[in-house]
């Protein structure tokens, strides 16, 4: 392999604004038209290096036109694209392009194409409109293949379609009619689609196929045709892929604790335990994510535990069908706190990936969370802390076992003794104390159940 490349990148015909490349040499471009054409220089040693690269065209008499130079320096795996300068064609017959190479000084190229052949006449701008694979996808694992990944191996049962592109290298809108089909290990035509579209200059267009469900082992096909103004302009077939036979995965699920629901509240809690106080009505939630590459039927059966250990709330959920990559989650039934202490979330998560209905499931994941942490308000006329006899509550502070006749005495109590803020409007503070062996849950009053802010 030569340690240095030069070769021909394009020709632009700028007035009918068409790019042609070498397969297309020689264009055949009209008389007074505007031209200019590209080379690239690479280097593919492992030595940084000068080069001094020229391009020009020789009209048919022989004179040089639009010669360009450029010179400098080339690191190992750089190149560089030289254009001539743009010329007018105005001399009929064969125009050719002429490039030479010069490294360190040294000519190592010297290249010519035939290029253009110059008319009186050469029509209006010229249809070129390249026609090719686009891709294959697995519509049942989401997978996508382009044309270097053929044939890959996809199992009986799976959903497939492919693409063709078309795309418009010419100067005008141009009208195409794409067909497309596979064809199983035995000819026949599957997924036969026809589409029509018109594509605008520099952009494509893709066409696919109809799904088809593979349901025969073997090779199959892929077939493409081009049609423009009701005349078949390019056609092509590829082997796309080999069908094998289907094993069907295991089933899989992860869970994991989404939130506590408190009803009451409409309110989500998502870090755990939550402390709540007793007489709410909660629900415990779990989910999971459909890991597998087929839709799997899910179900997750959940419940919770008192702090006596009894079951309640009990959800023995229903199978959902779930696409791959998405989620499901669901909760137990609600359950009013009726006993102070922890309360436990418990889940089971069963899958089952059959294809025509949920069986039994397999079990693939259970769990269980502490989530809640119930406890009983204070005594008193539910505003606070109060004896429940007709006395007035107490503002207890949340930090020390001070208490306050009035709010503006515990707020500033709060800030000056303990560099504190006191709870906001809204919210609840509750502070604990193990006391002979039992829990003593002391409200806090809030700044809602103030009469004023501070």
């Amino acid at each position: 392999m030569s340690s240095h490349l030069l070769y021909f990148q394009y020709l632009d015909d700028r007035t009918h604004k068409v790019r042609y490349y070498e397969e297309d040499l020689p264009a055949d471009i009209a008389i007074t038209h505007n031209v200019q054409a590209g080379i690239y220089a690479l280097n593919q040693s492992n030595q940084t290096v000068t080069y001094k690269i020229q391009v020009w065209f020789v009209d048919p008499d022989g004179q040089e036109r639009g010669f360009k130079e450029w010179e400098g320096i080339r690191d190992p795996s750089w190149g560089y694209g030289l254009t001539t300068q743009v010329v007018t064609l105005d001399k009929l017959g064969t125009w050719t392009l002429r490039s030479r190479l010069y490294v360190n000084g040294i000519l190592t190229h010297d290249k010519s194409w035939n290029a253009i052949y110059c008319k009186q006449d050469s029509g209006p701008p010229p249809i070129k409109v390249e026609f090719g694979f686009y891709r294959l996808n697995d519509r049942t694992t989401g997978e996508y293949y382009d044309e270097s990944q053929l044939p890959p191996d996809i199992a009986e049962g799976h959903s497939v379609r492919a693409n063709c592109l078309a795309t418009n290298r010419g100067a005008t809108d141009v009208t195409v009619t794409m067909k497309v089909w596979l064809t199983n290990p035995s000819g026949q035509v599957r997924g036969l689609r026809e589409d029509t579209k018109t594509i605008k200059p520099g952009f494509s267009g893709y066409t696919y196929c109809n799904a088809v469900d593979l349901d025969m082992q073997g090779y199959w096909k892929f077939y493409g045709q081009l049609y423009i103004d009701g005349t078949l302009w390019a056609e092509d077939w590829w082997t796309v892929l080999r069908c094998v036979a289907f094993q069907w995965p295991d089933p899989e699920g992860t869970l994991s604790f989404k939130t506590v629901y408190v009803v009451d509240e409409t309110k989500h809690y998502y870090d755990i335990p939550v402390t709540l106080k007793t007489g709410l009505t909660v629900q415990g939630r779990t989910h999971t994510t459909n890991t597998n590459y087929l839709h799997q039927y899910m179900k997750i059966i959940s419940w919770l535990k008192d702090p006596d250990g009894v079951t309640r709330g009990y959800n023995a959920g229903s199978w959902v069908d779930v696409a791959p990559g998405v989620n499901y989650g669901t909760g137990t039934n609600a359950v009013s706190l009726d006993k102070p202490g922890t309360w436990s979330l418990h889940a089971q998560l069963y899958a089952d990936v059959k294809k025509n209905g949920p069986g039994t499931g397999v079990l693939v994941d259970s769990g269980s969370w502490n989530i809640i942490i119930a406890v009983e308000p204070p005594n008193g006329n539910g505003n606070g802390n109060g004896n429940g006899n007709g006395e007035p509550d107490k503002y207890k502070c949340p930090y020390c076992d001070d208490e306050f006749d009035t709010y503006e005495e515990w707020v500033a109590h709060i800030r000056d003794v303990h560099g504190e803020e006191p709870p906001q409007e809204g919210e609840a503070l509750w502070k604990y104390a193990l006391i002979g062996g039992g829990i003593i849950a002391v409200a806090i009053i809030t700044a809602s159940m103030a009469k004023r802010k501070p």
